[in-house]
């Protein structure tokens, strides 16, 4: 970035007796070479003392969009709490405090606002130097907010490029359950006509002239009656058993597809492991014999979707990885355990397949394979929860640990079953343009609560906003006319007390930034196919805190 002179010389005006600092404040950052190269830098830089800005270079006031003036002689944590978004500004002011120590303090993103009104991600780093004699405080600040912006996009094209991968495999995870599914509802379908002959035969005997033999064989029926509904009753619990698979197949698909806004919080790892190793296993089971022990072991703090998706991205490159070893299947042990406040996911594998390659060795030496875009995006992701991969070279074994730090115990603990609140019966409204989600909704629900039904979205919106009271509203994201979102924003802006007893019920992807928009309302949101028992459980939920007065 070039500077002309009547640029440099409005940059150093600030640095005058007319500022009001100490003159030995200002005198060591007058020499004309050093201010000239610290212009010129596209980097900016903020140089201070004492807690007050005494420099500023015209790359930093063009960034945030503050004149010269507007910032030498301002107290650094009044900058703070102008220009960081109000998460940062904590973590902003310890920092600030270290660097007073003169601590050497490595890089550290920070969103901070821009010149113009938008959050931008800024890299900060600061050190302390001696300007003739005088501590001084730099920050060097480098905007990452486009190169962010493009490692967003790149992150979306490969997720893409995983969804390939992963596609010839979902029809094979789906079409085992579907099959178990179909299979048990035909054969449930090819017993109840017989059973409702003998139902009929049995009402037609009850009705003629009783006989001393007819009680044996009215017993022989019933008997047979019973076995029959026994065997459909059988054959339609399995078939729940296949839907239910289909449904975690399509959550594990859901979860890999859309990037994930939500905020991390204390999850089992197994949980996002076993999904990964669902999405993964028709590129891994020709290449690897998979080995699992999976212990309980403590929470760790991130996303579900997000740490599905980064063991998702590394068991596809060690697939990829074997494939070329063109060796016979790998006998592959997973293990989960805890050592020291750290949960690690270890996979390992015996010569010829040295996964460990796949990152840099322990001894620091280059490994003989270039790492990989997945194993280079978990090991991104991981870093966003404080987690690390690492390499496992131990005798006779070789592979790669996932490990995250555990959770923080909040020391909060659920209610016994014995002292969890009776559940009280709500009045319930369900707004979805499909009749028959509607319907099935109403029936989960029914046995607890009174649910009406509202297929039109507009008709409902008219209704609540003409005061009908409902403790729980369960509605549809996506509908047409009226969708679920913008029907609740005009209810939030006209009734908010009534949005506060939204629920969102959503069949998956229906905009890129469908979560987001879903996380802004803050409200909770179920998924279709439905899991009976949560739905209960949140609705039970919502209208108990609801009735005590503690509702969100």
């Amino acid at each position: 970035m070039a500077t002309d002179a009547s640029a440099k010389s409005s940059a150093s005006a600030p640095l005058g007796p007319e500022t009001g600092l100490p003159a030995q404040w200002v005198d060591g950052l007058n020499d004309q070479s050093f201010r000239i190269l610290i212009d010129c830098l596209p980097a900016g830089m903020l140089a201070y003392r004492g807690g007050v800005v005494v420099y500023a270079n015209l790359a930093v006031c063009t960034y945030v969009g503050l004149s010269v003036e507007q910032i030498v002689g301002r107290q650094v944590v009044e900058l703070i709490e102008t220009l960081f978004a109000p998460e940062e500004r904590v973590a902003g002011h310890a920092r600030l405090q270290r660097t007073a120590t003169g601590a050497v303090l490595p890089p550290v993103e920070r969103r901070v606002r821009r010149a113009d009104g938008h959050w931008g991600v800024a890299e900060l780093t600061s050190l302390t130097v001696s300007i003739d004699g005088l501590a001084t405080q730099l920050t060097i600040v480098h905007d990452l907010t486009d190169r962010r912006a493009m490692e967003a996009k790149v992150a979306s094209a490969d997720r893409m490029a995983t969804l390939g991968r992963v596609a010839a495999g979902l029809a094979h995870e789906l079409n085992n359950p579907l099959a178990h599914l179909l299979g048990s509802l035909e054969l449930a379908c090819e017993r109840l006509p017989g059973t409702q002959s003998m139902i009929d035969e049995l009402r037609a005997s009850s009705r003629a002239p009783s006989h001393s033999g007819d009680i044996e064989q009215l017993a022989e029926t019933l008997v047979e009656i019973a076995a029959q509904l026994g065997a459909v009753g059988a054959f339609l619990s399995e078939a729940a058993q296949g839907a239910r698979r289909v449904r975690g197949v399509m959550a594990d698909f859901r979860a890999l597809s859309m990037p994930s806004t939500a905020q991390p919080r204390p999850i089992d790892v197994r949980v996002a492991l076993r999904s990964a190793l669902r999405l993964s296993s028709h590129q891994l089971q020709d290449v690897a014999t998979l080995t699992e022990t999976l212990a309980a072991v403590p929470s760790v703090v991130a996303d579900e979707s997000r740490l599905c998706q980064a063991i998702l991205y590394l068991f596809l490159d060690i697939a990829s990885y074997l494939r070329q070893l063109r060796t016979s299947r790998q006998s592959i042990s997973l293990n989960v355990l805890h050592r020291s406040g750290t949960v690690a996911i270890e996979i390992r594998g015996a010569l010829p397949a040295r996964i460990d390659m796949l990152i840099a060795s322990p001894t620091g030496r280059a490994p003989s394979v270039t790492p990989t875009t997945g194993v280079q995006v978990c090991a991104d992701i991981l870093r966003g929860y404080g987690g690390v991969l690492r390499p496992i070279a131990d005798e006779g074994a070789f592979g790669i640990a996932v490990c995250l730090p555990t959770a923080q115990a909040d020391g909060r603990v659920g209610l016994p079953l014995e002292d969890a609140p009776k559940a009280l019966r709500g009045r319930l409204l369900v707004i979805d343009d499909d009749a028959f989600v509607a319907g099935i909704l109403q029936r989960i629900l029914g046995g607890e609560h009174e649910v009406l039904v509202e297929t039109n979205p507009l008709a409902a919106l008219r209704r609540l906003l003409a005061g009908d009271n409902f403790d729980v509203v369960l509605c549809d994201a996506m509908m047409p006319e009226l969708g679920g979102l913008e029907l609740f924003g005009q209810i939030k802006s006209q009734s908010p007390s009534t949005a506060q007893r939204f629920i969102f019920v959503t069949g998956g992807a229906f905009a890129a930034n469908a979560d987001e928009l879903l996380a802004a309302t803050t409200r909770p949101c179920l998924g279709k196919p439905f899991d009976i028992v949560k739905v209960r459980q949140l609705v039970r939920e919502q209208v108990t805190s609801l009735r005590l007065g503690t509702a969100n």
